[in-house]
């Protein structure tokens, strides 16, 4: 998952299309990894496939794991502070916006992503 962080300080979200688990809820640009993939090229592939961007730095943040009723994911949380290109939903996403930290808490994303959406908005991730 990438926490996309612009020059201005916003976070880039995109909005879940209807035909996807939790349509309509908010989520940080990134997938699934694929088999024999690492988590860091999954992140970079993932990023230019969903909206467009082009990785050029970035940095572990955490790992999240969440046990959802019927599957478990593990998400691996990347800062990217550094990118080429302009952002646009490239995979069907409903809507796709850059918002400041404190207003992340106004979206609602999957429980998975909760934690990282909390430390957001009470810290200032450099």
């Amino acid at each position: 998952m990438g926490v996309i962080k612009n020059e201005a300080g916003c976070f880039l979200i995109t909005q879940r299309s209807s035909d996807t688990t939790h349509p309509g809820f908010w989520e940080f640009p990134g997938g699934k990894v694929e088999q024999g993939e690492s988590a860091e090229a999954a992140l970079i592939r993932e990023v230019q496939e969903e909206v467009g961007l082009t990785v050029i730095k970035h940095r572990f943040l955490r790992e999240i794991f969440y046990q959802y009723d019927t599957y478990a994911v593990t998400l691996h949380c990347y800062l990217i502070t550094h990118f080429f290109g302009d952002a646009s939903c490239c995979e069907s996403q409903l809507d796709m916006r850059w918002v400041t930290s404190d207003a992340l808490s106004n979206y609602t994303f999957p429980a998975a992503n909760q934690p990282l959406v909390a430390e957001l908005t009470k810290s200032f991730i450099d």
